[in-house]
């Protein structure tokens, strides 16, 4: 039970580490044992110590070893040598206690001479001098065996042998001091449940890493260095330093990480460890093995759910996603509104005591109507003009290939001392419209001033020392608003933001590890949550947490999960008048074996398992089930290569390919079941009513792309019953319900249609209506939610259904949201979106850079919002909002 023992190189006593327990594995010091010998049969410990008073107590690290040993050798006979005396060198087991092998000289000379003296390796891999007395004994080995001791109660033997004399033992002192003691256990025992007023536990862990510090740049590069977190009383220390460890090349608290996440690439073992509001804002790290790049996640996931203050399973109400790797991630939106509300109202404050001006300040949610802002600071003596400005998100236009930036300018707020007024106007769209002026300046130069502005439903209220200045007409939706610029001679102190929403910062978000492997998650605000594997398999979540790499010692509710993913190549030919169909292509062709695009080189003898977790189930195969079709034996012809192929070969079919897949597996555990047989391409939950354990509605899609309805979800019982066709002319692909009565699904032919007559009694509907998509577009994904229906077509372009409304559902037209170039510019190689999911009030979006991004400024008179706040690059494919 977390002890250790050990021999001593010089002394060969037998010692024993106190202080080893879960929180501190590597103990206080070592103690010197000082057990009576059975062989010896003293008649008193006073005999017993005769000989050890020599006997030190060492502090913080094991008895050292004598510089000027022998180095013994690891090769020789001498490795053959049979002692004379086996039983003096076999080890003595005995259950329940701790057993020494005891060496003496006079029991076996073969003991300490081998063959060769000084070359001798019989028990150690390097000679030392083996020093013993007479009438001492020399210890050669110490195991503990099933050794239980109770840490409170050591056994006379653990004390200090020199101090224990009969005739203390029984002085009065001592008796007294024992009786006070008896005593005093009883009244400490009352407040044994009252939790630890200071928490005192430290420790350090260290290890050998390979580091990246600008993983956004493509030219970088790993470099070597050892990787310490250091984790003192309540909060830990995350340093890198060079291989030497003598320079220190980037530090920073446990406080500043929001998320742990695995990047492995194939071979590379790789970790993402972000922290958003320091730059670098990203830090990868490559280790040696995946049992190393785990035990790291686990110290650190350890240490930020500490500082986070995070147990249990996460709220209904929480925000998930899942990376390309299949980890699954959930953030707990709820702690931060709590941690934010004063009053009915959601506040941030910002110390700006010290800032250089000008300064942009970040307003995430916008001044809705209800808001309010709060400026105080001091105003220069030879202040010309001051201001703050309410901007909006930047609107780009494509103009001969090239973005042109107009800025939008909600409020200007502009005090001018030279003429003793005051200007407010807007800008929009890079146009500033017509001014609105004020005399008789409150504010003085070289004195204190306080700000505050109030958004109303029709305009802005401005005080100012507390006295009301102006109001201003919005010329702008205020729910837009982005940033409060602060420029001009003046010192701030202090800005708050009061906001009737929470303050959501998507960079803000801590994201908390599950255990399992999937590939979408989709859940409601009633908790109930479900998620689908590569394999197709559908899993509900049990309301647990932990599983996977974190252990059992956080865990609750794991089960063991299973999913298997399948690796795909290309192998390319193309056709020579002399041999047919070969292997050699032109200078210009694609690489013979390649991925789907032609551009990357792929041959089966590269691919890697992604972790010791998988396992190859399958050898390589041709795979026949490819879009377009393939002859019997599984090849597509065409023209060339950029072309479409089909399975017939023609007389201009110049080249041709074949898939090959290889099948592997994962083994793992998470707070996940196994819903069923059913295999699903998606799936989508809203709650149907706001009741304790009420009806949620389920919708998914099978294999063939058919719609479901599962029957008796609730809370309580998350699995259902079971599965209801819904029948449809056209195959689906994707399926979404926002309001329970609002279900639309996407057919594999690039339409969307809507489901007409859902009611609580008839969930399934009567019937789908078509819903034409934009002209030209093929669209592949669908989100509803209460803040609108939102689409994604196959060149990854999202449009929002305009005019939705409960007497006309289907909506009018369509309105196109392109990613603007800091969408473009947030990750390599992103060119589009991935993913969309509409929540009850936000709408969240993936790129297919992987970055995760929440859409601002929507509001009843603009529903597509005007931006994007962009969050952590996360490697995210798959993000759900619905619970929010």
């Amino acid at each position: 039970n977390d002890q250790v023992w050990g021999v001593g190189a010089d002394d060969r006593v037998i010692y024993f580490r106190a202080g080893v327990t879960l929180a501190d594995l590597t103990g206080k010091r070592w103690r010197a044992l000082h057990a009576p010998q059975q062989n010896q049969r003293p008649h008193s410990i006073s005999e017993t110590t005769a000989g050890i008073a020599e006997w030190e107590e060492q502090s913080h690290s094991a008895p050292t070893a004598p510089t000027s040993l022998p180095v013994g050798e690891v090769t020789g006979k001498h490795f053959e040598t049979q002692l004379k005396n086996p039983k003096a060198w076999s080890p003595v087991r005995s259950v329940g206690s701790v057993v020494g092998t005891e060496a003496h000289p006079e029991t076996d000379d073969s003991i300490w001479q081998a063959d060769d003296f000084g070359n001798s390796s019989i028990f150690y891999t390097e000679d030392e001098e083996l020093c013993w007395a007479e009438l001492e004994t020399s210890w050669g080995w110490v195991e503990a065996g099933a050794c239980m001791l109770d840490p409170s109660q050591l056994p006379n033997w653990f004390i200090e042998a020199n101090t224990l004399h009969q005739a203390e033992l029984e002085q009065p002192w001592r008796l007294q001091i024992l009786d006070n003691l008896k005593k005093r256990v009883p009244a400490v025992e009352m407040y044994a449940h009252y939790p630890t007023a200071v928490d005192t536990t430290s420790w350090m862990q260290s290890s050998e890493a390979r580091v990246c510090l600008n993983p956004a740049n493509s030219g970088s590069v790993f470099i070597e260095c050892i990787l310490q977190l250091e984790w003192v009383h309540t909060n830990g220390v995350v340093t890198i330093l060079n291989l030497e460890g003598a320079a220190t090349m980037h530090q920073f608290s446990v406080t500043d990480i929001t998320c742990v996440q695995c990047c492995s690439e194939l071979g590379c073992p790789r970790l993402a460890v972000h922290t958003p509001h320091l730059p670098p804002y990203c830090i990868k790290f490559q280790f040696s093995s995946d049992s190393q790049l785990e035990e790291w996640q686990t110290h650190l996931i350890f240490v930020c759910g500490q500082v986070h203050s995070i147990a249990g399973k996460p709220p209904e109400q929480s925000l998930w996603a899942v990376t390309t790797l299949g980890d699954i991630f959930v953030s707990d939106t709820v702690a931060l509104e709590s941690s934010q509300l004063q009053d009915n109202s959601y506040v941030q404050e910002i110390d700006l005591a010290g800032k250089e001006v000008p300064v942009s300040i970040p307003i995430h949610s916008g001044c809705v109507p209800g808001t309010e802002l709060l400026l105080t600071g001091c105003v220069a003596d030879d202040v010309d003009r001051v201001g703050i400005n309410l901007d909006l998100h930047i609107t780009y236009k494509l103009r001969h290939k090239a973005y042109t930036e107009l800025e939008n300018t909600a409020l200007h707020f502009n005090p001018r001392f030279t003429d003793d007024i005051i200007v407010r106007n807007s800008m929009i769209e890079g146009k500033w419209g017509e001014e609105e002026r004020d005399g008789n300046l409150p504010i003085k130069s070289g004195q204190e001033f306080s700000l505050k502005i109030i958004s109303g439903t029709e305009e802005y209220i401005i005080d100012i020392n507390g006295t009301r200045y102006c109001t201003y007409k919005h010329r702008l939706p205020p729910h837009s608003v982005i940033t409060a610029l602060i420029w001009g001679k003046i010192r701030p102190f202090k800005f708050v933001v009061k906001n009737p929403q929470p303050i959501i910062n998507p960079r803000d978000l801590f994201w908390r590890q599950l255990g399992g492997h999937l590939r979408r998650v989709e859940s409601c605000v009633s908790g109930v949550t479900w998620g689908i594997g590569y394999d197709h398999t559908g899993w509900v979540y049990n309301y647990g947490w932990g599983g996977s790499f974190i252990g059992s010692l956080d865990s609750h509710n794991i089960n063991s999960m299973t999913d298997s993913q399948d690796y795909r190549l290309y192998e390319n030919q193309r056709w020579n008048p002399v041999s047919g169909y070969t292997s050699t292509g032109l200078p210009t062709d694609r690489h013979m074996w390649s991925d789907a695009t032609g551009k990357q080189k792929r041959t089966r003898d590269q691919v890697k398992l992604p972790s010791m977790h998988w396992q190859w189930v399958s050898d390589w195969l041709v795979d026949f089930h490819v879009p377009g079709g393939v002859d019997r034996e599984g090849w597509q012809y065409a023209m060339d290569f950029p072309s479409t192929y089909h399975a017939i070969k023609h007389f201009t079919d110049y080249v041709r390919r074949r898939r090959w897949y290889r099948r592997c597996a994962i083994a793992t555990t998470g707070p996940w079941q196994e819903l069923g047989h059913t295999k699903l391409l998606e799936v989508s939950l809203e709650t149907v009513s706001d009741t304790v354990d009420g009806v949620v509605s389920v919708w998914g899609l099978a294999m063939g792309g058919q719609a479901m309805v599962r029957l008796g979800v609730t809370p309580s019982s998350p699995m259902g019953t079971v599965w209801e066709h819904v029948g449809s002319d056209q195959a689906l692909s994707s399926i979404s319900s926002g309001p329970y009565n609002q279900v639309w699904v996407i057919g594999k032919n690039g339409c969307a249609y809507w489901r007409v007559g859902i009611t609580k009694d008839k969930l399934e509907g009567d019937s789908w209506a078509s819903v034409e998509p934009p002209a030209g577009v093929q669209l592949k994904q669908v989100s509803v939610g209460k803040v609108g229906v939102w689409v994604l077509d196959k060149l990854g372009k999202l449009y929002i259904r305009k005019e939705v409304t409960p007497v006309f559902p289907e909506g009018t037209h369509w309105q196109c949201i392109t990613a603007d170039p800091p969408i473009l510019s947030s990750a390599p190689n992103t060119t589009g979106f991935k993913q969309v999911s509409a929540g009850n009030r936000e709408v969240w979006a993936v790129t297919d850079g992987g970055v995760a991004l929440k859409r601002h400024g929507i509001c009843l008179e603009n529903p597509a919002g005007t931006g994007w706040n962009v969050g952590i690059s996360g490697n995210w494919q798959h993000i759900c909002v619905k619970a929010l």
